[in-house]
């Protein structure tokens, strides 16, 4: 029923998904589903846990990385799997606030384990935390947007196709073809990622100096 269910997602939405879709969609009756699953809550409970597994499944494995490839490495993957899979994206990013423990406790561990990397290079495991939820922030921002925008048919690439209302204001002139102000492109999206590991590195070398004042 899940695998039914992620294939409906994928092939429609998630906002199309109900229990007598499904059921259509399974060739059942509808109250084999409600056998399983008690409400549509329920499912889509069940639907997030599995799109946890299946996301995380698909991340390269943290060890013998220097933390800020890490960083990188692990958020440009976050981003490229869920602009692949609208389901996986929906339901990952969309449902935050709506996850049962098994999919927090899935997520923590994820996060746990990025901590652990961030600390064990010199980070205070404060500015540890501060790191990884504000490039993780920035990451589903993007996505949240990116998805909208293509949802809504409207084009997030180079070059601003409401450019020439800009004709009075210089700057925006000259930057309207190389930007989409969507600010979602894969250029947009590296910038932040790179000005973020920037910061942190500066943050890294101030308490790994404040660590050796203090011995």
């Amino acid at each position: 029923m899940i695998k039914g269910a992620f294939e409906l997602c994928q092939a429609e939405s998630l906002d199309a998904l109900s229990m007598p879709r499904l059921a259509q969609h399974l060739n059942v009756g509808a109250t084999s589903i409600y056998w399983y699953f008690k409400s549509k809550d329920d499912l889509l409970d069940a639907l997030t846990e599995e799109a946890f597994r299946r996301f995380y499944a698909q991340m390269p494995p943290l060890e013998g990385r220097r933390w800020d490839d890490m960083l990188r490495e692990f958020f440009t993957n976050f981003r490229s799997i869920l602009q692949g899979d609208d389901a996986l994206c929906d339901l990952t990013i969309m449902r935050f606030g709506h996850y049962s423990d098994t999919t927090v406790l899935l997520t923590w561990t994820q996060i746990e384990e990025i901590l652990e990397v961030l600390v064990n290079s010199g980070f205070s495991a404060d500015s540890a935390t501060y790191a990884y939820f504000t490039l993780s922030i920035y990451t589903r921002g993007s996505l949240s947007i990116e998805r909208g925008l293509r949802a809504a048919g409207m084009p997030f690439t180079k070059g601003h196709p409401r450019a020439a209302l800009a004709a009075k204001m210089p700057i925006i002139s000259s930057e309207a073809e190389t930007h989409s102000f969507s600010m979602v492109s894969d250029d947009d999206f590296q910038f932040g990622i790179e000005n973020n590991i920037r910061g942190l590195r500066a943050l890294l070398a101030t308490e790994r100096k404040a660590s050796r004042a203090s011995q």
